[in-house]
């Protein structure tokens, strides 16, 4: 039997009085599927020529897959209501419910999440929520610690996404979003809490256990020390090579010294 893609159809459409309003109806089915609509259980019939309040539309997509489109004309008080669709061929048939509805302010988003989240951003995401038949914006609303003064960021329209930026690390955020359209706006969703990450702190002098990637920080003040030692032993043996040279040059101030101060020397070699 025929199977609605109920997941692909727009099952509550808004509309303002004296404008149309356009009902898609998708099945997936072999043999050939057929439509038929109803509205508030009474059956919607357009005969072979166009009715001045509804037309109705079929055809085969690709596959198995077959649309329906219902047009409802010049909407009056007495339109608004339940429009069902129903798919059907040899094997059986199945049915879905439509409702069309006077424009209004949008539903609230759902599902905003929190992504992605580092030392000083946060990517937040959300599904829209049904726009009331008008296009609508979003905004949210970021509160620090709880404690802090609330923070406005209005969203451009058609956006599900906003990255967060210049937050503070190591600190708790809660946000929550609402929709907003020309008639007004829908409440703020449940807030939603998450904390951004803390950067490590590199402490060279720490002493314990460290893991293997750190085995570099841990050896790092013996080559320090050694190369300091080394150093320092550097500059003590020139300092004394300097005074040698120094006492020696004074006391071979005459010919006979120096003989004998390199005469002394040799013999005490």
């Amino acid at each position: 039997r025929p199977v609605l893609l109920k997941e692909q159809l727009q099952r509550r459409v808004a509309a303002g009085e004296r404008d149309s309003a356009e009902l898609v109806c998708i099945a997936s089915g072999n043999p050939a599927v057929t439509f038929a609509w109803s509205f508030n259980g009474s059956t919607i019939s357009t005969g072979q020529s166009e009715s001045p309040k509804y037309s109705v539309r079929q055809r085969r997509k690709h596959g198995n897959e077959w649309w329906s489109t219902l047009m409802v004309k010049s909407i009056t008080e007495g339109d608004y209501g339940v429009y069902t669709c129903i798919a059907g061929n040899q094997m059986g048939h199945d049915f879905i419910a439509f409702n069309i509805v006077k424009r209004s302010i949008p539903d609230p988003p759902e599902a905003l999440e929190s992504m992605n989240v580092s030392h000083q951003g946060a990517l937040l995401v959300w599904a829209p929520g049904f726009d009331g038949g008008l296009t609508q914006s979003f905004q949210l609303r970021i509160q620090k610690n709880q404690e802090a003064p609330v923070t406005f960021i209005h969203i451009p329209m058609n956006s599900t996404s906003y990255l967060l930026t210049g937050l503070e690390q190591g600190t708790s955020y809660e946000v929550s979003i609402s929709a907003k359209n020309a008639l007004g706006e829908s409440p703020y969703t449940s807030p939603i809490t998450f904390q951004t990450k803390s950067l490590p702190i590199m402490d060279s002098t720490m002493s314990g256990p460290v893991s293997s990637g750190s085995s570099t920080m841990e050896f790092l003040p013996a080559w320090l020390l050694a190369a300091a030692v080394i150093g320092g032993l550097v500059v003590v043996a020139n300092l004394l090579i300097c005074i040698i040279y120094i006492r020696r040059k004074q006391w071979c101030r005459t010919a006979q010294a120096c003989k004998y101060i390199t005469k002394v020397n040799f013999w005490s070699l």
